[in-house]
């Protein structure tokens, strides 16, 4: 950035503003003025107009321009995902606009009509390869992606109007304080996760090269009470342990180095050294060196507030911008431009031939484009669906995997009903083995794997034993096993006078889910055999 450019930010919460006016150079920022203010009571928060309006006087009160607004949205606004996209050889940067608003659809519970979708495309340096990527073909694209639903965006829109404001941007409170971490992440050779604590908010950042690759928030305002500051450096640190282990979770994610905070003065310092010691990592302290001037009467609480606020508005001095709400990125209009080639020769033929022949072209035109449309739908449609059919194959592949099951205590305990009493017999061994089977069959002559039926069989075989005081005993006990449709009988051995050896097989789970035959209700596993 060349020259001095006079920008300032403001952060609207539901109970609370947040404004910072800057001077943004090449290589300074200088800060001239800031207000934090309370919403009053008889303010609705959903009501622009009337925020509107409170934000412009707070503005005019501490002196604020309002042109060149940063307006800064919080996470919990915004949905926030990192995705590793997997291009041909041909493909172009503005091919991401497209995949990445097909991602994002996926991910959103809100209609994506208003939606504002942003992406900056993260360098290959920043993480490892994810496993199986062809990354020496370029085959990769690693982006981070965000999208900030149209009923907030209609809001933050309606509300600078009535607010008297020109908006030059909308962007992401995190990216602001990744930007103030740059300097100190790029003193590691791997991310560091930082935290910026805000009036209404604490939000965890990962940040790698200055980049932001990761980011959560919760609802943890930084107190201005000296007391409460060791219960919230607390509660900090837990949700910063969170925010580690949701990183990590990514497959494509590499170790954090170190924990630093936003801030300034002990507060920081403090806030720091906890989550570092519930994290067992180093604690880093923030650099900021000369690029920052902050006027001599802003408090410590005011200085840390400001910070991310301040790196939103000044990424181009630490590093990169990043997303921006208000101003998108579009996938080229390239049936735009066909239409304008065949304008032109439209023209010509108007020209020569006159207006017959000009909408005979428009018409070809028109169709042309639509036929190019309806591939480019119909290749995309296709891609997803074998991605369904193959996730579709591995979820009934499970879910019929997992369908056997035995229970055994159900088996010994109705073995047990029905054995003679002890008097006669007595059961001194028990064992049992469960085999289970997927199958998937096609029709004849069919390869469409969705017209395949998947099934899953289980065998159970019991094998249990004793001594009997006669064989007749002993054969009265198989008879009674074998008419109560729920085991097939072998004998083990040969038969003696004094005992049973008995080898049962069925494929039942529970004996409770024999059938009953219609003629003879007292079968089965609740009759008397």
């Amino acid at each position: 950035m060349i020259g001095k450019k006079v920008q300032f930010a403001l952060e609207i919460d539901r109970d609370r503003i947040c404004a910072v006016h800057a001077d943004v150079q090449r290589h300074r920022v200088a800060v001239r003025a800031w207000c934090c203010a309370d919403r009053p009571d008889e303010i609705d928060p959903s009501n622009a107009e009337a925020v509107g309006g409170w934000v412009a006087r707070e503005l005019a009160r501490s002196g604020m321009p309002r042109s060149g607004a940063v307006i800064v949205v919080q996470r919990a606004e915004v949905v926030l995902k990192r995705f590793i996209l997997t291009v041909d050889e041909q493909w172009r940067d503005e091919d991401l606009v497209s995949m990445v608003r097909l991602q994002i659809s996926r991910q959103i519970p809100v209609p994506m009509e208003g939606t504002a979708v942003d992406f900056v495309q993260l360098p290959q340096s920043v993480s490892p390869t994810a496993p199986g990527a062809d990354e020496q073909q370029g085959r990769v694209v690693r982006v981070l992606a965000g999208a900030l639903p149209g009923d907030r965006l209609n809001w933050i829109r309606e509300t600078a109007k009535r607010g008297g404001l020109g908006v030059s941007r909308i962007g992401l409170r995190a990216s602001g304080a990744a930007a103030v971490f740059a300097e100190t992440s790029i003193a590691h050779d791997g991310p560091i996760l930082g935290v910026a604590p805000g009036a209404a908010s604490t939000e965890c950042v990962i940040v790698e090269n200055g980049r932001l690759l990761f980011a959560r928030a919760v609802d943890l305002p930084l107190p201005d009470d000296a007391d409460m500051l060791p219960d919230y450096a607390q509660q900090v640190a837990v949700e910063a342990k969170r925010t580690w282990m949701a990183y990590r979770a990514n497959p494509d994610s590499s170790e954090v180095h170190a924990v630093s905070v936003l801030g300034h003065g002990p507060v920081a310092h403090d806030i720091g050294r906890v989550c570092a010691a519930e994290l067992e990592m180093p604690y880093e302290r923030l650099r900021l060196s000369a690029a920052i001037e902050f006027p001599p009467e802003m408090t410590d609480w005011e200085r840390s507030v400001a910070l991310p606020l301040i790196g939103l508005m000044a990424e181009s001095v630490f590093t990169e911008t990043t997303l921006d709400f208000l101003h998108p990125r579009h996938a080229p209009d390239r049936a735009a431009t066909r239409r304008q080639r065949a304008l032109l020769g439209v023209l010509a033929a108007v020209l020569v031939f006159g207006s017959f022949g000009a909408f005979g072209w428009l018409r070809l035109g028109d169709l042309e484009d639509r036929q190019q449309n309806l591939e480019d739908t119909l290749g995309r449609a296709r891609v997803s669906h074998a991605k369904f059919v193959v996730e579709s194959a591995r979820l009934s592949h499970l879910e019929h995997w997992i369908q056997p099951s035995v229970d055994w205590v159900a088996h010994l305990a109705w073995l047990s009903d029905h054995l003679p009493s002890t008097q006669e017999a007595r059961l001194d061994g028990f064992g049992g083995v469960m085999d289970g089977e997927v199958v998937f069959t096609l029709p004849r002559g069919v390869r469409d794997i969705t017209s395949g039926r998947w099934s899953s069989s289980q065998s159970v075989e019991i094998s249990l034993g004793g001594p009997a005081v006669s064989r007749d005993i002993a054969d009265q006990f198989r008879e009674r096993l074998l008419g109560s449709n729920v085991y097939r009988v072998d004998t083990r051995g040969a038969d003696v006078a004094d005992s049973f050896q008995l080898l049962l097989h069925t494929s039942l789970g529970s004996p409770a889910d024999a059938v009953v035959p219609a003629d003879d209700p007292d079968a089965g596993p609740e009759g008397e055999g």
